[in-house]
């Protein structure tokens, strides 16, 4: 497998040359429960409400 840096990021491609992509998150059911609340509240969140809520859920910032 070939890590090639594009534009500030890597990118690891296979051997047939395409994007290796990362496995899809599995969240739990309270995770995704939670998760859902807030949204149906706030659609969209500022930094540090991110951040929280990701720190609460073990998450990551992007996952939220």
């Amino acid at each position: 497998m070939d890590t090639k840096i594009i534009e500030g990021g890597e990118v690891k491609i296979n051997s047939k040359g395409k994007k290796v992509r990362k496995p899809r998150t599995i969240y739990s059911s309270a995770q995704l429960s939670a998760l859902q609340r807030r949204f149906n509240k706030t659609q969209y969140l500022a930094l540090p409400e991110r951040a929280a809520l990701a720190a609460e859920l073990g998450l990551t910032q992007t996952q939220v």
